[in-house]
């Protein structure tokens, strides 16, 4: 499946951009008519330009994407034609032609739960002679994909600015009561203090996928991290996961279990060790919305300060809206939970957060998507913080903090493989405690290459 990151704000722009009806349909066959002369010229990557240049315009036209995908299956460009039979399918679920086409892509990826999907619409009695026969090879040949195995993935490189890496305050000093009554001076800020320096990055992930039957499906995914500041050795991250589960589908019901493992790294060592589970149920309620509840467990370790080690327990929900004749989606859901240190001298390392999010999508055209992404996270801790409470004075303080995460990206794909991704963060948590606060800025610009078989 291409990838697809937009900004769901952006659609309120397109609803104002687009034409009167009238205006419209006329300009979606002119649009038409020449796209098709050029295909039978042969200059096809014109008529891809041509089609690519009004399709904010006529995102919701089954007549309009059809031919945008078969000329870009022309191309060679098969994830952007893909993605534009599903356009046509969602216009128009009925539309025989994309979905045997989609099949038969997915079929050519040993991709069979979704082969299968796409062709439960269509009935071989409404169909012509020639379209069942379509229909009954490809499923076929879906059915021989049933003991094959599905790999994907990516490597990507990039480099940027972080204004905050180590995520501390900007001050150099500040009073803490613990400090103060010990030594008589404000506590230094040190390695902990704001820093800012350049980023390099890679990545790389892959993903499995192997048929259990006829509604089950083993799935597997891991990916590998590593971020690098010239300036600051020290703080140089790797993170390593491995996912391990099984899928399983019941009508318009799936069920997931997964098994979760990371590995963080900082500088040369390993700071921080989680293993744990995440089960979810995924309902799909319509062709336009599924709802998704998840729980978590995750056990971390921390080899060189086990004195932080703790047990995580998240239970979330989350929901998905995709609009029909629409090129942009929404997402947005709630969690809640707990992590709760292993020490019990330590009662004040515990916190109980929830939280919530929003993030939405918007297809400018087949190359170019962004995206935009909220999430807002409470964290309140058990008990008083020994460093700023001062029993002298009788004042008592427990931690309470507040995590905004906000992003922007796109993804403009240079062919069906290659894309070319700029990112920008920013986080802020405030906290009733100053030694926690800190704002955070990270720009990226990446580069990253897909494959699948």
């Amino acid at each position: 499946m291409p990838h697809r990151a937009t900004r769901w704000i952006g659609s309120l722009a397109l609803l104002l951009m687009l034409p009167h009806p009238f205006a419209a349909a006329a300009d979606a066959a002119a649009v038409l008519t020449q796209a098709r002369q050029l295909l039978a010229a042969g200059a096809v990557d014109a008529a891809i330009t041509a089609l690519d240049a009004q399709l904010v315009n006529h995102a919701a036209d089954p007549a309009f994407n059809l031919l945008l995908a078969q000329a870009l299956e022309r191309a060679g460009r098969s994830d952007a034609a893909l993605f534009a039979y599903e356009r046509v399918a969602m216009a128009d679920p009925q539309q025989v032609e994309a979905r045997l086409r989609m099949a038969e892509i997915y079929a050519e990826r040993g991709n069979r739960l979704l082969g299968r999907e796409v062709t439960t619409a269509l009935v071989p009695t409404t169909l012509t002679p020639a379209q069942q026969q379509r229909l009954a090879a490809v499923r076929t040949r879906l059915d021989q994909t049933h003991a094959g195995l599905s790999l994907s993935g990516y490597v990507l490189t990039g480099i940027g600015w972080d204004s905050n890496l180590t995520a501390g305050p900007v001050q150099k000093q500040l009073f803490i009561p613990a400090y103060w009554d010990a030594l008589g001076t404000l506590a230094e800020t040190g390695s902990a203090r704001a820093a800012a320096d350049g980023v390099m990055q890679w990545e790389a992930g892959l993903n499995l996928s192997q048929p259990l039957g006829d509604n089950s499906v083993l799935v597997g995914s891991t990916t590998l991290r590593h971020s690098l500041y010239p300036s600051h050795h020290d703080d140089n991250e790797g993170v390593a996961n491995l996912n391990l589960g099984v899928m399983t589908r019941r009508g318009r019901q799936v069920w997931g279990l997964a098994a979760l493992a990371q590995g963080y790294s900082l500088g040369d060592t390993l700071y921080r060790q989680a293993l744990g589970g995440y089960a979810s149920w995924t309902s799909v309620i319509n062709d336009q919305t599924q709802l998704t509840g998840y729980l978590q467990y995750v056990d971390f370790t921390y080899p060189d300060h086990p004195i932080d080690d703790s047990v995580r327990r998240v239970v979330g929900a989350t929901a998905e809206y995709t609009p029909i004749n629409q090129p942009w989606r929404l997402q947005y859901g709630f969690y809640g939970g707990v992590d709760k240190v292993k020490d019990s001298a330590k009662p004040h390392f515990t916190f109980n957060l929830h939280g919530g999010l929003i993030s939405g999508t918007l297809d400018v055209n087949d190359r170019l998507s962004l995206a935009t992404s909220l999430t807002v996270e409470r964290r309140r801790y058990d008990d008083f913080d020994h460093q700023f409470s001062d029993p002298g004075r009788n004042e008592y303080i427990q931690r309470r903090d507040w995590i905004y995460t906000f992003g922007l990206s796109a993804d403009y794909r240079l062919t069906d493989q290659w894309h070319l991704l700029p990112l920008y963060v920013y986080t802020r948590n405030p906290s009733n405690l100053e030694l926690y606060e800190y704002d955070r800025h990270l720009v990226m610009l990446q580069v990253k290459w897909e494959f699948s078989r």
